[in-house]
């Protein structure tokens, strides 16, 4: 089972989510190497591989231990959609986001 613990920030989930030892997957934490955002095709292939990743990492101790817990959801879709219905970003954000993940 791979739990995704959604919900407001400074919750709790990351607190709660590390109380299970050995089946945390964290939340992606900025490296500076982000793109910029001017090419949405490299910023959505820059996403899906770094929520791949956490997708990967959230199988492989779900194998391991039969859970995965999950800081915020490993795909991260809902973030652009959301973005886009509130008129906060383009729509074809989230469209390359998903091509980006098929």
């Amino acid at each position: 089972m791979i739990v995704a613990v959604e919900g407001p920030s400074a919750a709790g989930k990351t607190t709660w989510c590390r109380a299970v030892p050995g089946q945390f997957v964290a939340e992606y934490i900025p490296t500076g190497q982000e793109p910029d955002g001017s090419d949405p095709e490299e910023q959505a292939a820059y996403w899906a591989q770094v929520n791949a990743q956490r997708w990967r990492r959230a199988l492989t101790l779900e194998d391991a231990g039969g859970v995965a817990v999950c800081d915020s959801d490993p795909l991260k879709l809902h973030y652009s959609w959301c973005l886009a219905a509130v008129g906060a970003a383009p729509v074809t954000r989230f469209e390359h986001e998903l091509a980006a993940v098929r």
